[in-house]
């Protein structure tokens, strides 16, 4: 661009020269003066577009940085997620062996319990039977047995009838 301030400068010169034989010094020197103030505002429009292109420059690179950190951020909640959902997979294991020792303990104190009911039903009816062979007099006399005749009442006849004793079981 300076170069083609300087060529029509001297056009203008040379025009000037040949319509008159004395050149014009202060025309001159404004034209010179004008085509420097030209040039320098060129210069600085380049140096503002070369700030423009620093300035996008330094903008990409903070876009850059940005977009590090942002993907830094993602991986550490990928990492967080990753780990809560491990230690949610071992709280449900937890529970479930939790809920295991939970049933067989159950099972064991049923067990025990319908043991021990069994037990207490079998002491029940030990105590019952014995009390059955005293109130209805059970021991029997020699003659008893040669009459084959029984003096109980009916309904402890009744009674031993029912009960392994009546049926031919322990007799005292």
């Amino acid at each position: 661009m300076e170069k083609e301030e300087l060529v029509r400068v001297r056009a203008c010169q040379d025009a000037g020269a040949s319509s008159s034989a004395q050149p014009v010094r202060g025309d001159l020197a404004v034209r010179l003066q004008e085509a420097l103030d030209r040039a320098q505002a060129r210069v600085q429009e380049l140096e503002a577009e070369g700030g423009g292109v620093a300035t996008l420059q330094a903008q990409m690179d903070g876009l850059r940085l940005e977009l590090v950190r942002t993907e830094g951020r993602l991986l550490e909640a990928r990492e967080r997620q990753s780990q809560a959902e491990a230690d949610r997979a071992g709280a449900i294991e937890e529970r479930a062996r939790a809920v295991a020792d939970l049933e067989f303990l159950k099972d064991r104190v049923l067990k025990k319990c319908r043991e021990q009911h069994r037990q207490a039903q079998q002491e029940a009816a030990c105590r019952s039977s014995g009390l059955l062979m005293t109130l209805c007099h059970w021991e029997t006399h020699p003659r008893d047995e040669e009459e084959d005749s029984d003096r109980r009442p009916q309904w402890c006849r009744d009674l031993l009838s029912q009960t392994d004793v009546g049926r031919g079981g322990r007799r005292r």
